[in-house]
């Protein structure tokens, strides 16, 4: 990991930060400067565990080890990637840049009591394989263009890398870019084509038995259905597919944390204030460790300042 956030690393996205004229660039660099290195010791951390866990404790199966280690392989990419972003950062992006840094590759998803990802095994053809690394880094951008709220370039890229990932026949990379464009549509309003890309994870996600795929897909079936103050009924279904999910895939800070985030959004759109502030106190008890605050949009301070007038 050391390779990723050095000193020439630092130097540049200093820089950068600079270089956009914000009054705020020092301070947010700190920020971002704590959370990665927060972030790539816990990588190292849980690198270690996952190599002794089954080499030297003899606690955990070879084939557990490479599924650990592939999730593992995939948060360095994502996080790589969101540094090489960080050099190229707008005055727009660094209003992000210091929340995004606790989000970018998270591994908590990683841990031994999340069974990380399905159990599908790759293509046999190298070709094929040789896309599915080329896709797997081009998706790790593209988080990274989702945390900094990059829409446009965000978009531009998901619609590049959805057909290829159909074409590959791999069926994890193609749920993962369908859950990507489904945030990007979300926020362009686009709610029929979000759902649309969610259902589809949802039934990727069935067939491989991914707990983990299908509470990310289903929670966010029940934000995208609520909104516009509809769709109610939908959303209640989602969280509650979502709730079992969620349980089934470890109780896993990061998806706690959203779950309960999405769930207090729609209640306090339902008018249900008393059981929204509820969810919201609920959502300030987890300790999600991908997250140094809350994320953009509603949030229980929201809530808060509504409470008291």
């Amino acid at each position: 990991m050391a390779p990723v956030w050095n000193e020439p690393a630092r130097a540049r996205t200093r820089d950068a930060f600079r270089k956009t004229g914000q009054t705020t660039a020092d301070e947010t660099f700190a920020h971002v400067d704590s959370a990665l290195q927060r972030r790539l010791a816990g990588w190292a951390s849980a690198h270690r565990d996952a190599c002794e866990a089954t080499k030297v404790r003899h606690e955990q199966s070879d084939e557990l080890f490479d599924r650990r280690m592939d999730c593992l392989g995939q948060a360095r990419k994502e996080i790589a990637a969101f540094v090489e972003l960080l050099g190229k950062i707008d005055a727009r992006g660094l209003d992000r840049a210091a929340v995004a840094a606790g989000e970018a590759g998270d591994i908590g998803t990683c841990a031994r009591t999340a069974t990380p990802g399905p159990a599908v095994p790759l293509p046999r053809d190298p070709q094929v394989r040789r896309e599915i690394d080329v896709l797997q880094a081009e998706l790790a951008r593209l988080t990274g263009l989702r945390i900094l709220a990059q829409y446009k370039a965000g978009s531009a890229l998901v619609a590049d890398i959805l057909p290829r990932a159909r074409a590959t026949g791999y069926e994890p990379v193609l749920a993962e870019a369908l859950l990507l464009r489904s945030w990007f549509e979300s926020n362009a309003d686009d709610k029929a084509g979000a759902l649309r890309d969610l259902y589809e994870v949802v039934s990727l996600a069935s067939e491989a038995r991914d707990d983990m795929g299908l509470a990310r897909a289903t929670n966010l079936i029940a934000s995208v259905a609520a909104a516009g103050k509809g769709g109610f009924a939908a959303a209640d279904v989602a969280y509650q597919l979502a709730l079992g999910a969620t349980a089934r895939a470890g109780n896993q800070p990061a998806l706690l944390w959203q779950l309960l985030h999405n769930r207090a959004n729609v209640l306090y759109d339902k008018g249900e204030m008393t059981t929204a502030l509820a969810f919201y106190q609920l959502q300030l008890l987890v300790a999600a460790p991908s997250r140094t605050a809350p994320t953009a949009g509603r949030s229980p301070w929201r809530f808060r300042i509504w409470a008291m007038r």
